[in-house]
């Protein structure tokens, strides 16, 4: 009987930890990255013209109902109304969003959005991408526009083909990053390997008329209001379904929404929709 050694043993248990995080779909630890995770209704405009560390700045409309909550996954603290500032993440050189992938219009037709309720200053980060990403059907599950006609959707020509349900940004870049408020009081601080989760939805399933509502706070936000509306037929059923991460950066329990955390139905298609000024 051949004699096993600590290498071989070492190798072994390495072995077993992969098929267990297999099994369980769990993320690895990156403690040289930073992972944001935000859930609910925003307007993310990116400008490369400004300041390095403003070029993003994501704003966050004050909608009934909605909680604002920063942090690590469920340890989420509340956000009170005000400014932020991610720090000491590096600038990363993701491609500008794909107008296919997200709901995109541009500054030069609509300008930037005002600050809001809460309102964060971030670097453009190394990716930017969604999650729980669904395609715009109608009941008979055939193609259509997400938003219905109107001056914003064609100057803009906001016509995705999917649309993510949340939104992630990562830093390869950092320093012991943190978010701290306008008087540079830390509302949160990296601990190695979790990602930070920003929160601005409910925690009960939203009835019909709170995602037009939503949808309305988003489109108040520009000098000249936007008139985004949703396409009257659409299927309002459409699930944005969990899957791996490809990445492996966010885990399953990490892609639910704040209402689903808690016991309620599930996001469809029209909860959690953001728009991208570039």
């Amino acid at each position: 009987m051949t004699k096993s050694t600590r290498r071989d043993l070492l190798k072994t248990a390495i072995g077993s930890s992969c098929v267990l995080w297999g099994c369980q779909r769990e993320t690895k630890n990156f403690p040289d990255k930073l992972v944001v995770v935000l859930h609910g209704t925003y307007a993310f405009s990116y400008d490369p013209a400004k300041p390095e560390p403003e070029q993003l700045t994501i704003v966050a409309p004050c909608v009934t109902s909605h909680v604002y909550r920063a942090g690590n996954f469920t340890e989420e603290a509340v956000l009170s109304p005000g400014g932020y500032r991610l720090q000491n993440v590096s600038k990363g050189n993701a491609p500008s969003p794909n107008p296919k992938k997200f709901s995109v219009v541009q500054r030069i037709h609509t300008g930037d959005p005002s600050a809001s309720n809460v309102t964060i200053k971030m670097p453009w980060p190394h990716k930017f991408r969604g999650l729980r990403t669904v395609k715009p059907v109608n009941a008979g599950h055939v193609a259509v526009d997400l938003f219905q006609d109107g001056t914003t959707k064609s100057q803009n020509d906001v016509r995705p083909d999917e649309t993510p349900l949340i939104y992630i940004l990562t830093y390869q870049s950092i320093s012991n990053p943190s978010l701290v408020d306008a008087n540079s009081l830390t509302k949160w601080t990296y601990v190695s390997g979790k990602n930070l989760h920003i929160i601005a939805e409910p925690e009960h399933s939203p009835n019909e008329s709170h995602v037009h509502d939503a949808l309305g706070a988003l489109d108040a936000l520009f000098p000249v209001e936007l008139d985004l509306a949703y396409n009257p037929n659409l299927d309002p059923n459409i699930q944005g379904d969990i899957n791996p991460d490809p990445d492996h950066e966010v885990g399953d329990d990490e892609q639910k929404a704040l209402c689903e955390r808690l016991g309620f139905s599930g996001t469809r298609i029209r909860n959690c929709q953001a728009i991208v000024v570039t």
